[in-house]
């Protein structure tokens, strides 16, 4: 079993279920860092939790076991929506870490970097209902961006209502998600003296718009316009952008 490629099959297997490892931890009662034990093969997976895995996952035991597991579309989506997902998991620094902005506004909460997701510790100095206030300005921004190119795919809505649950404000769905048909641009008020704030949400538009592969004209418009109404200094802006496009200005 383990000359084949069972670790990448496994993670893309979990992935293309829209489960993160601890989702698929906590399902089967499993310790913690086990999944990512046996994704990275430094474990051997029973082969009755292959069968296990296999049927959660809603694939066969043949396609777990493959040899040279199929790349898609949806596979490669699902990676990069999981990778902005993380931003608002506990210790999950890296994606944005190299931003100078965000780096500096970081150095004062070192020592609980690892306890707090960046979200939470851009929202630290809020109170419960300004942080949802905060995150549903968040989700209708993304929201807005999503629909820009008349094209809202699986992952995506699979991405955005996983993070209205996650951010625990299920009771606004409907008015954000009605941001998908009518434009929202970021109110500034919530912004104020948050420029660390203005890059997460600056940073997670650019990934969300490259998550299909391409970041096209209209999107590349729509994040800018919100960097406008967000006064983002503009030459903090273009590096961001050239992160993404290279040769941009």
């Amino acid at each position: 079993m383990y000359m084949l490629k069972i670790g990448q099959n496994l993670k893309k297997a979990r992935i293309n279920a829209g489960l993160t490892q601890k989702d698929v931890e906590s399902h089967f009662g499993l310790r913690d860092l086990s999944m990512k034990d046996f994704e990275t093969e430094r474990l051997k997976l029973p082969a009755e939790m292959a069968a296990k895995l296999a049927e959660f996952y809603n694939i066969s035991i043949s396609q777990l076991l493959s040899e040279e597991p199929s790349i898609d579309k949806k596979f490669l989506q699902n990676s990069q929506l999981m990778q902005i997902s993380s931003l608002f998991n506990r210790g999950e620094m890296d994606l944005l870490y190299h931003d100078p902005v965000i780096r500096a506004y970081l150095e004062d909460f070192l020592d609980q970097i690892l306890d707090y997701s960046i979200f939470d510790l851009l929202t630290i100095s809020m109170s419960k209902k300004e942080k949802n206030d905060f995150s549903e300005q968040i989700l209708k921004t993304l929201g807005t961006l999503m629909s820009v190119d008349n094209k809202i795919t699986e992952c995506e809505m699979n991405f955005f209502n996983s993070l209205i649950n996650q951010l625990g404000i299920v009771g606004k769905q409907k008015s954000i998600s009605r941001s998908m048909t009518l434009k929202h641009l970021p109110e500034l008020k919530y912004f104020m003296q948050r420029n660390a704030a203005k890059h997460f949400l600056v940073w997670m538009m650019f990934y969300l718009a490259k998550s299909d592969g391409e970041i096209t004209f209209d999107e590349i418009h729509s994040i800018e316009e919100c960097a406008e109404t967000l006064k983002l200094n503009r030459s903090n802006f273009l590096t961001i952008k050239k992160h993404f496009i290279k040769g941009s200005n």
